[in-house]
């Protein structure tokens, strides 16, 4: 009997450290971590669903947080400070399509892309999806969205890239064509977040969004995750 008391108290004492993870907002999780990691290896609890960003909840600037995947996405870990945040609450964008969320906000999803060439492609694991394999510099994504507002719009690339730094991309929108210098992520499997530009949609209705690039260092372009616009 005293051992099943014990055993009660001890099974109370995990559930009450259980991280907990706020849902209630569309397209957007705040995990607010219990048990922070001493080696700065966070790792994403199930069903989580496609991360397109993540970063600290009260970070008005939000500094994305690096994901990382292992080869089939079953285990997905992000890389923090060691040392334990005074509010480690951690903010993780999702999507699985390319929507617009109830905060403005337009996630132009990997899952239901364009690509047009002859190498890359869609790579899909449940919460990674991505276009990779894109060794031909020509190749290019694009999607198509029907705009409800117009105005500025704050334009971020999650992507991966395994080679050296330095390759160039342009994503263009409205007649506008927003250069970016990539950074070597260090892994195919470890994605950022990469901000672009702010650009101004001058009119709602049907819009094409497009990833060309411009200049190929190393064996291919990016794995290419998400574009994010941001109303400002």
């Amino acid at each position: 009997m005293i051992k099943q008391f014990s055993l009660t108290l001890l099974v109370l004492a995990v559930s009450a450290m259980a991280d907990e993870l706020d849902r209630s907002t569309s397209g957007k999780i705040i995990w607010t971590v219990k048990n922070w990691p001493a080696n700065g290896r966070l790792i994403k609890p199930k069903s989580i669903g496609n991360i397109t960003a993540a970063y600290f909840a009260k970070d008005a600037t939000r500094k994305p947080l690096t994901v990382e995947f292992n080869r089939d996405a079953t285990l997905v870990t992000l890389h923090v400070p060691q040392k334990a945040p005074a509010q480690p609450t951690i903010a993780l964008e999702v999507a699985e399509k390319s929507t617009r969320h109830p905060d403005g906000r337009i996630v132009f999803s990997a899952l239901d892309a364009t690509v047009h060439g002859t190498k890359a492609k869609l790579e899909t694991h449940p919460g990674n999806h991505r276009i990779g394999f894109w060794v031909n510099a020509a190749d290019f994504v694009q999607w198509k969205f029907n705009f409800p507002r117009a105005g500025n719009y704050d334009v971020k690339l999650t992507y991966s890239a395994a080679g050296p730094s330095g390759t160039k991309a342009v994503i263009t929108l409205a007649g506008q064509s927003l250069p970016v210098t990539l950074k070597t992520t260090g892994s195919w499997y470890r994605y950022t977040t990469l901000p672009v530009a702010r650009i101004k949609i001058p009119k709602t209705g049907p819009h094409i969004i497009t990833v060309k690039c411009t200049k190929k260092i190393g064996g291919a372009v990016m794995n290419l995750k998400a574009v994010t616009l941001r109303p400002r």
